[in-house]
């Protein structure tokens, strides 16, 4: 539980930039996916 916490937190925290507008995209492209 701790372990993949930790690692995920590090990813996001090392790449926010990165990591913060991969996940917007994914999260706007399933939304409309999912609302067409």
């Amino acid at each position: 539980m701790s372990k993949p916490i930790q690692m995920e937190r590090g990813v996001k925290y090392r790449d926010a930039d990165k990591m913060a507008l991969i996940p917007v995209k994914t999260v706007a492209v399933e939304r409309q996916g999912d609302v067409a």
